[in-house]
């Protein structure tokens, strides 16, 4: 179980490096919603300006491989979009 910990631990570590954003374990109560709210608002922020560039080329890639022509109805991300 120390094992777990300490990969959560430096999970923790990494991502505050890299983010510049605390990951404040301690103050995940009910005054802490705004922080909450605001770092989840981050991730999916960096999450689409990271990830959906690259993920639409292959998803592109794949339709030409599979079908031979992109289908735009399959080709937009919007529907995993809240």
């Amino acid at each position: 179980m120390a094992k777990v910990e300490d990969a959560v631990a430096s999970f923790e570590r990494n991502i505050e490096a890299q983010t510049g954003k605390s990951l404040d374990p301690a103050g995940l109560n009910a005054s802490s919603q705004g922080e909450l709210t605001s770092w989840r608002d981050y991730v999916a922020a960096f999450q689409e300006a990271f990830f959906a560039p690259n993920l639409k080329i292959i998803l592109n890639f794949i339709q030409l491989s599979l079908w031979g022509e992109i289908d735009p109805s399959r080709s937009t991300l919007s529907r995993w979009k809240k």
